[in-house]
């Protein structure tokens, strides 16, 4: 059950504040800070064991990341709530253009009284044309036809086995990955209602699309439609070649925000992205 949020304004819990633990919540501490009063909603899992992210409603819409493992299960429940909050010392990057709010080890979160708004109740069952409006990690319900299934594949240390769809229905198309038990589960032509499918933004091209989770998806069979779906333009051709040798190989490292490369530099403790400057 989630936690009930008492309606005494400007209330501030000192749970929130937790001891700095890395060199990335340090260096928040360099940052143009702000505070933000509104609602916490599609809380993301864990990433990389070192943060989670979420979409905060107040006046626009707002992308945050918190670099607090332990607030995980805090955020989850506070996104559970009807009841505004204020979030006070989000950290922007004033070097680089990214719209996200950092929260670090001083980020405080107070229970606030009332805003200007209604807390939105998030749709979970779209169309691919209001699947691009909304963030990353957000699960939703669609329905769509399989207008073209590649080939499956392995991938990872684990050998995952992994399928690239194109999916469409009259508002638009969209790329979808499947995972593990759902290889092989669609057809190409055939129509399906994908339930409990995360939305993602993939990394290379920025897009947005649509990941069957190894757990928690369902795919069930539809009915046609019967409007005319968009035509599906496929980005590359598949060509068989054999390769006959290696001249050379190289390794650097990239950015894990916007994996653009990077250069080590000994004077200094952590990594700064010379295009994001994420730390």
């Amino acid at each position: 059950m989630a936690d009930q949020i008492p309606s005494s304004t400007g209330q501030t819990e000192n749970s929130d504040r937790i001891p700095d633990v890395s060199a990335t919540q340090k260096n928040l501490c360099h940052q143009a800070t702000t505070q933000f009063v509104g609602y916490i909603r599609n809380i993301s899992p864990l990433r990389r064991g070192s943060y989670f992210d979420c979409q905060l409603q107040g006046k626009e819409k707002l992308s945050g990341e918190c670099f607090l493992p332990p607030k995980l299960k805090r955020f989850t429940s506070l996104s559970q709530a009807n009841s505004p909050v204020k979030i006070k010392k989000l950290h922007t990057d004033t070097k680089s253009n990214a719209e996200d709010l950092l929260m670090g080890h001083d980020v405080t979160i107070e229970h606030f009284l009332a805003t200007d708004s209604d807390k939105l109740k998030l749709p979970t069952t779209m169309n691919l044309s209001t699947i691009e409006s909304v963030c990353p990690g957000q699960i939703v319900t669609v329905t769509a036809k399989v207008t073209y299934l590649y080939a499956s594949k392995t991938v990872g240390s684990k050998n995952l086995q992994l399928q690239h769809a194109i999916i469409a229905d009259p508002s638009g198309t969209m790329k979808m990955t499947l995972w593990e038990n759902f290889v092989g589960s669609i057809k190409q032509g055939d129509t399906y209602t994908f339930c409990d499918i995360c939305v993602y933004k993939d990394k290379m091209s920025h897009e947005i699309c649509l990941n069957a989770a190894k757990s928690g998806s369902a795919v069930e069979s539809a009915s046609q439609f019967q409007d005319v779906l968009p035509f599906t333009v496929l980005e590359s051709t598949t060509v068989n070649e054999e390769i006959i040798g290696v001249n050379e190989a190289a390794t650097y490292l990239s950015c894990c925000k916007c994996n653009k490369k990077v250069d080590p530099s000994p004077e200094h403790a952590f990594i700064e992205c010379a295009k994001c400057h994420f730390k």
